[in-house]
């Protein structure tokens, strides 16, 4: 566990000071409503401090920049009795409002997917004493949470609870086929196509993007060109029109291409893949490669 601790200045009161903001991991997106509440141990100096816990919860784009609404206004208990004021020593608090609320009413707000939750915790103080501090303990070390209560002072976990539980998102493709194998062929072929059918199973609408490691064998390697094949010397092509083509050329080994894009869940797409082989080669032992299918 540790204290963030915030030392402030005279100013006009009630003041808020920010002490840690939290972004949380992308979310499946959706109505976001409800209430939210939690226990954080905190603590004063001096007394006279009047200071309680606040808190504000918004939703952003995935990047930050867009604010998509805000599920709780700045919130904080305005009592200067302890509790709900900070002991002088880390004692558990709730989050409260203004009249004390501990489940706090959630204004309903229409995330995207992959739209992130802010959790911003502070302070509120209601004296402007020269010399002041307030501390909110934080951390997940323990094997036990707060209770719901305010005078426990053993160092458990601080928790925020949101009900209904927000969904996070998910990011996953699932393969039909996980291995292409084309077997003994003739050099400088087209080989015919292979195919998988990627699926989204995940619960967001997804970019696929895939790479292919280089061909090896033992030692030996195929280097890759999008043009012509060689000596040791491939093309390989992709497709998710048809076993025909039209194909679109693989450019260079471990480098990304789109497969597809706006791939909503539970939909799919056939994706295939052939390869030339080169005009001449320095192994005839199997080569290898390894294709790699990335949900964004």
């Amino acid at each position: 566990m540790t204290n963030k601790t915030i030392t402030a200045l005279p100013s006009s009161v009630p003041e808020y000071i920010l002490s840690r903001q939290y972004i949380s991991d992308p979310i499946a997106g959706g109505s976001i409503a409800g209430t939210v509440k939690g226990q954080f141990r905190c603590s004063e100096f001096p007394a006279s401090l009047d200071a309680t816990l606040a808190v504000l919860i918004k939703v952003v784009s995935h990047n930050g920049d867009t604010l998509r609404g805000t599920l709780l206004a700045l919130s904080a208990s305005d009592e200067k009795s302890s509790p709900p004021e900070f002991s002088i020593s880390l004692e558990n608090r709730r989050l409260m409002d203004v009249t004390e609320n501990t489940s706090l009413t959630l204004t309903p707000v229409v995330a995207q997917p992959q739209d992130r939750i802010v959790v911003e915790l502070g302070v509120r103080e209601a004296s402007n004493i020269i010399t002041r501090t307030a501390s909110i303990n934080f951390g997940d070390n323990s094997s036990t949470d707060l209770g719901e209560n305010e005078n426990e002072n053993a160092a458990n976990n601080p928790w925020i609870e949101f009900s209904p539980a927000i969904v996070p998102a998910t990011l996953s493709v699932a393969v039909s086929n996980s291995s292409f194998a084309f077997g003994t062929q003739l050099l400088n072929t087209w080989l015919p196509p292979d195919s998988s059918r990627l699926t989204n199973d995940g619960n967001v609408t997804e970019t696929l993007r895939g790479k292919i490691s280089t061909f090896t064998a033992g030692a030996n390697t195929w280097t890759l060109s999008s043009t012509a094949n060689g000596a040791d010397q491939i093309r390989a092509q992709w497709s998710t029109t048809s076993a025909s083509g039209p194909w679109n050329d693989i450019s260079a080994y471990n480098t990304d291409f789109t497969i597809v894009t706006g791939l909503v869940p539970s939909s799919s797409v056939t994706f295939y893949f052939r390869i030339q082989t080169p005009t001449s080669t320095s192994s005839f032992n199997p080569y290898s490669s390894t294709l790699t299918v990335t949900a964004q």
